[in-house]
């Protein structure tokens, strides 16, 4: 299933947060916390698997927090909030150079990465039914795209202006955002994150959904303009009762 640009997910580590070493130097922290995202996306249950295995491994107490996402947790590593972290390296790469609007040119240099995580797909989605079956079709129209702190968040805005489409983009925990396209206060969620993202594959287990894809020459425009951005394939099966109503009507 193609679906739209993407970025790589990495865990990062703060350069001031001391290593690890069997002599437990002093500055050695009592406990860690793990800078993760918004309810109903990958990362909070990722870093809530990821917390027991890190605790046994350093022997001290590791916990995941609920934060908006990469923004956020760059900018906790930047505070020496949070020593650790989630983020998309697209958004990682605006950090590093203080290029996005939200660093307010600031250069955030103190992370370093640790381990590569999945790759990260842009999940476009409408409710069956409602006539929207591209990105053309959301001109003028309601778009969630979860917390402002998010990788959505923070690339919706620049992807629909280069696209050349008029959007009006609210941002919300991503639990909210799938009740609120249910009910139709949106016509349309982009979430970014890793397969599959939980408040989607609730929302295919509740409503028939429509994945929307970017054409071909869109995507060129959107690489053209924002090359950390790739091509992503969603494998099938990832949501399988949309899959089964698509019948032939969808790339796969």
């Amino acid at each position: 299933m193609r679906i739209a640009a993407c970025t790589a997910v990495c865990f990062l580590i703060s350069l001031a947060w001391p290593a690890p070493s069997s002599s437990a130097p002093a500055g050695w922290p009592a406990a860690l916390t793990i800078g993760t995202a918004s309810p109903g996306g990958v990362y909070l249950p990722y870093g809530q698997a990821l917390a027991p295995i890190l605790t046994e491994a350093l022997g001290l107490p590791v916990t995941a927090q609920a934060t908006q996402g990469p923004d956020q947790n760059i900018l906790l590593l930047e505070s020496d909030a949070a020593p650790v972290g989630f983020v998309t390296m697209g958004v990682a790469l605006q950090a590093w150079n203080g290029a996005g609007e939200w660093t307010h040119g600031k250069q955030m240099r103190s992370m370093r990465a640790l381990f590569p995580m999945y790759d990260t797909p842009f999940h476009v989605v409408a409710l069956k039914g409602s006539g929207i079956h591209s990105f053309a079709d959301m001109a003028d129209k309601r778009i969630g795209a979860g917390p402002q702190g998010g990788t959505a968040g923070t690339y919706l805005p620049s992807i629909f202006k280069v696209v050349g489409i008029p959007v009006i983009v609210r941002n919300g925990a991503w639990a909210l955002m799938g009740s609120q396209l249910r009910s139709h206060q949106l016509d349309v969620v982009v979430a970014a994150g890793g397969v599959p993202q939980p408040f989607i594959a609730e929302l295919d287990a509740a409503e028939p959904l429509d994945f929307i894809a970017l054409s071909d020459d869109e995507i060129a425009t959107l690489r053209k303009a924002l090359p950390e951005l790739g091509v992503s394939v969603v494998p099938a099966g990832s949501y399988p009762l949309a899959e089964s109503r698509l019948q032939d009507d969808w790339p796969l």
